[in-house]
């Protein structure tokens, strides 16, 4: 009897686990604001390329993390376009950051700008003013 109680109450509370609806990137207005649920304990970057910063981002958001009022576990994309690779080996040493900042510190570091699109936090070469501003340089 005692083995039935204690199955039917772990059932219960299994069935009321699998039954909760976590928010996804859709319950949040912007990436940035879903990017700053997570808390990155240690970022060391020591002389450490772009590329490789990048992709220890992806493994973090591709593995269970706590999130405050959500899942433990979720998902975003990341894109590096840096054609002319002019990005600079990153020096980093931050302890328990959320990622959207860390990704503005990974841009300022390597000269790079980064954009929280709809779907994908993009890093990308900075544009000059003019390209920027929608002038084509011979405007003046």
């Amino acid at each position: 009897m005692a083995l039935f109680c204690i199955g039917l109450v772990a059932g219960y509370f299994l069935g009321e686990i699998r039954s909760r609806e976590y928010p996804t990137l859709a319950h949040f207005r912007s990436t940035r604001s879903f990017a700053h649920t997570f808390r990155i304990p240690t970022s060391d970057f020591e002389n450490v390329a772009l590329e490789d910063a990048v992709d220890y981002l992806r493994s973090l958001t591709r593995t269970p993390v706590e999130v405050e009022g959500g899942p433990t576990y979720r998902r975003l994309n990341f894109v590096v376009l840096d054609p002319e690779e002019t990005a600079r080996p990153l020096n980093l040493r931050l302890g328990d950051v959320p990622l959207d900042r860390l990704c503005e510190l990974i841009a300022e570091n390597s000269g790079l700008e980064v954009e929280f699109e709809r779907e994908a936090i993009v890093f990308s070469a900075r544009k000059p003013a003019a390209m920027k501003s929608g002038g084509s340089g011979a405007d003046r």
